[in-house]
């Protein structure tokens, strides 16, 4: 080859490569580069990055336990629990502060460590229509319960105020009221059972004069209507016909239930509705 010819080939090559250095240099600064992309709390990096979005009032990934984020406050929630002590709590039927010996605060939760079936612990406060979220874990075979809208008038709460059941579905096989049931009332459909056994789990009792439900691990287990001909007639086919005040009271205490059995509770939080 002549060596004018291999000049101009060599030169030929040269030009090519600088060019497609060029092309690629563009590319990664043009449009047709990924963007980031805008989200509630900023810019991400990639649009395939998990979401920390979420419209449980518990379960944001990133919060620490019993606390509340900013669009929790905005939302109307309060906490129940700070973590810490049992303030806002007292025994019921006992006008005095928790003696720490039956319930104790341990690793950001309350605990019932020594149930003799007397330790019922109630809000100091009463409500009326609210939305109640938080996560609780139950001993082996144990059984407990949330009761809401009760007074101190009765020697037990559950005699004026409806219980959510809490149970272990698993351990616990002669109860056949099941955790998330509306005791002895309401119950979900068949199969639906979305317990977890040994771990926490998250229960949402939402109580409103227009109607009622119960979530348990974001699973719907059932709705209601205080007061309605289906309450009513229910309630008349019931343990609970026997007790007057049963189901009547529009404001009341919440309370925890001292069944006999070790249960923790954390993330107690509320929300008042109109």
């Amino acid at each position: 080859m002549p060596a004018c010819n291999l000049f101009r080939t060599t030169k030929h090559k040269a030009l090519l490569s600088l060019l497609n250095v060029c092309l690629l240099s563009c590319l990664s600064t043009s449009a047709f580069a990924q963007k980031p992309v805008l989200t509630e709390g900023g810019p991400v990096e990639s649009s395939v990055q998990p979401s920390t979005q979420t419209t449980d009032p518990v379960k944001k990934p990133t919060r620490e336990l019993n606390t509340l984020n900013e669009r929790q406050i905005n939302a109307g929630w309060k906490l129940l629990f700070d973590g810490k002590t049992l303030d806002g709590w007292k025994i019921y039927q006992a006008d005095k502060p928790v003696d720490g010996e039956h319930w104790k605060v341990e690793n950001g939760a309350m605990s019932l460590v020594a149930p003799d079936g007397k330790q019922n612990l109630i809000t100091a406060d009463e409500f009326e229509n609210f939305e109640l979220a938080l996560d609780f874990k139950i001993s082996e075979g144990g059984n407990s319960g949330i009761i809401f809208h009760c007074d101190q008038s009765t020697p037990q709460p559950y005699m004026t105020g409806p219980e959510v059941q809490v149970l272990d579905n698993i351990g616990n096989t002669k109860e056949p009221q099941k955790t998330g049931y509306l005791y002895a009332l309401y119950k979900p459909e068949e199969g639906v059972d979305p317990y977890k056994e040994g771990k926490w789990n998250h229960l949402v009792v939402h109580i409103d004069t227009e109607g009622s439900w119960v979530k348990l691990n974001g699973e719907k287990m059932c709705d209601f209507v205080i007061g309605s001909d289906d309450w009513n007639e229910k309630v008349a086919a019931s343990k609970f016909s026997k007790w007057e005040k049963f189901g009547t009271l529009k404001k009341g205490h919440i309370c925890l239930q001292d069944h006999n059995d070790a249960i923790s509770f954390r993330n107690i939080m509320i929300r008042e509705l109109e």
